[in-house]
């Protein structure tokens, strides 16, 4: 299950990478009520679809998730990327804020095993919805575990625009199978445009046959064939791209900080321009205490200390600049370092 539900990601990954910039406020919301048959009837052609989610057993998950204990390091100090919502009804809502709260938990596969963080996911949507909505979000995550594990017994395309096409076809195909039509569209409708738009895009960049005039024309069609909300994520990406290099060069130049957030406040808004800053902050930070401890690591190293000394003393080390989180960030820089 594990390794099904990383590849899922990994494909998602790689024929998706501005998902995560769409904003919750930018989807579609799919109000289902608590008896709606999206959830209750299993999808033609569902394998081993689950049935609706029993109360006594969703109570007994979400009591466990409860006393599942603190939250795994990687999560750690964070809150939940996702909502879990109903509409001034209490009907369910199920869009990709639905499903990005689960990922937010199944992210820690491997720290984790599934049934803590089934149990977990169950808790939080015990306390953010009303019972018969809860009851319907564990059967939604019932079936997305199925669909993540299904994933497994598609081929990896091998690069090429067909090839692709066909990995995105059978993705979709296991969606509508385990999801049912209306909440698969719901979780993945503007991914699926976006993979269509990259696909057809890359084609056409290998098309030979084509002038640069009609490469141009045929390219422009596709970027008007995508949501308005996916084109104002393209769009938002590159003007953050561009206003990135330019803040390189300003920082070249010797330019001051109130001149990099009146860039960042001109070209991004106000609200980016402030996190950049905090976020420039934080890096700043970041490196001046990373600085140090590199520092003293040297000098450590300088000792004539056995290894297991050695290494006993820059754990200490690290535990004394860095909490639980930051470790594994300083192990990996550690090595890259080396």
């Amino acid at each position: 299950m594990k390794n099904a539900l990383l590849a899922g990601t990994a494909a998602a990954l790689a024929l998706a990478v501005v998902a995560v910039l769409w904003q919750l406020g930018g989807e579609p919301d799919f109000p289902v009520r608590a008896d709606s048959p999206v959830v209750d009837t299993p999808a033609a052609g569902q394998r081993g679809a689950p049935g609706p989610a029993d109360a006594g057993e969703f109570g007994r998950q979400a009591e466990k998730g409860r006393g599942a204990g603190p939250l795994p390091a990687s999560l750690d100090g964070t809150e939940v990327d996702g909502a879990a919502r109903v509409d001034e009804h209490g009907e369910l809502i199920i869009d990709v804020g639905l499903r990005q709260g689960f990922d937010y938990f199944l992210a820690a596969i491997g720290e984790e095993d599934l049934e803590t963080i089934k149990a977990r996911i169950a808790a939080w949507l015990d306390e953010e919805l009303p019972p018969g909505a809860a009851r319907q979000a564990w059967a939604v995550l019932e079936r997305y575990l199925g669909y993540k594990e299904a994933l497994a017994d598609i081929p990896e395309h091998d690069g090429t625009p067909e090839s692709m096409r066909r990995t995105v076809r059978a993705r979709g195909e296991l969606r509508d199978a385990w999801l049912g039509q209306e909440i698969s569209d719901a979780f993945y409708r503007f991914e699926n445009a976006y993979d269509h738009y990259m696909i057809e895009r890359m084609a056409l960049e290998q098309d030979d046959s084509l002038t640069g005039e009609q490469r141009r024309k045929r390219l422009d069609g596709l970027r008007a064939e995508l949501p308005d909300e996916v084109r104002d994520a393209m769009e938002r990406t590159r003007a953050t791209a561009r206003v990135s290099r330019q803040v390189s060069e300003l920082r070249e130049q010797g330019a001051s900080e109130s001149e990099i957030h009146a860039l960042r406040e001109r070209e991004l808004g106000s609200e980016a321009a402030q996190r950049l800053s905090e976020l420039d902050q934080q890096r700043a930070e970041w490196d001046r205490r990373y600085g140090g401890y590199r520092e003293e690591l040297e000098a450590l190293r300088e000792r004539d200390l056995d290894a297991e000394t050695l290494e006993r003393e820059i754990e200490h080390l690290r535990e004394q600049h860095f909490d639980e989180q930051e470790l594994r960030r300083v192990e990996t820089l550690d090595r890259i370092q080396e």
